[in-house]
């Protein structure tokens, strides 16, 4: 970090990968099954059950708006609340993954704080697409970069305001300003509810909104024996076309 900005101090003796699961590359038993007892949290639990909700309303917004380019400026009432109850569920996630990384006392916190974050997470890199929405001059399903405005940050300075993603911007616009309505389009649910999704996979990975939850009873390089649970599972996006990781 530069001279005159630096996040706060990670707590020391932090057992990482409780914290950050997903980046988690071992061969430690143990860790493995403190792994899968975070994933079977009841907060983890209620943050799926939570963003499952909110993609189920967005899929059912396609009944009526068909979800490509050409209608991304639809704005409509129900859009807003997507947008709401995704930038909700981001803020809740972030908060907490900030309070169990850093040794900070801070209690008011905005979307800088949260995008900070990006520094550990690495979560600005994803790429999405989903088979639901297509191109409109070619019918094809395309990427979807929910912190496409993050990628000008270093990492080192202070996070700016061009850096903050539209879908946020739309979502203080739909909370402050008599026509926000305007900002609750097609293209802002569709970014928020990747926001969120982006932001749980890269804390928790498989196990939780993609892939099965994995409890080991032996973890080998040469041959590993788990018991696989079924999760219910986003149904958006299956496609995840780049992951850059940090692994420790």
């Amino acid at each position: 970090m530069s001279a005159d900005f630096q996040l706060p101090e990670v707590k020391k003796d932090l057992a990482i990968h409780c914290v950050i699961p997903s980046q988690y590359r071992g061969s430690d038993l143990g860790k493995e099954k403190e792994i899968f007892e975070v994933k079977n949290t009841d907060y983890v639990k209620r943050i799926r059950s939570q963003y499952l909700l909110i993609e189920r309303e967005l899929i059912k917004t396609f009944e009526y708006v068909e979800p490509n380019t050409s209608n991304y400026r639809t704005n409509s009432v129900r859009f807003a609340s997507i947008v709401r109850e995704s930038c909700n569920l981001f803020e809740l996630v972030s908060k907490d993954f900030y309070s169990k990384l850093f040794n900070s006392g801070k209690k008011k916190m905005n979307i800088k704080d949260y995008l900070s974050l990006d520094a550990y997470l690495y979560y600005r890199d994803e790429e999405l697409s989903s088979p639901y929405i297509v191109a409109s001059n070619n019918g094809k399903s395309f990427d979807l970069f929910p912190f496409i405005e993050l990628m000008s940050w270093d990492r080192q300075s202070e996070i700016q305001d061009a850096f903050i993603p539209k879908w946020w911007s739309a979502y203080n616009k739909i909370k402050h300003t008599q026509d926000g309505i305007r900002s609750a389009t097609l293209e802002n649910a569709i970014l928020a509810v990747c926001g969120v999704y982006v932001l749980i996979n890269s804390i928790y990975g498989e196990g939780v909104l993609i892939g099965e939850l994995r409890d080991y009873d032996k973890k080998d390089p040469l041959g590993s024996i788990y018991f696989s649970y079924r999760i219910e599972q986003s149904q958006l996006f299956t496609l995840k076309t780049i992951r850059i990781e940090k692994a420790f």
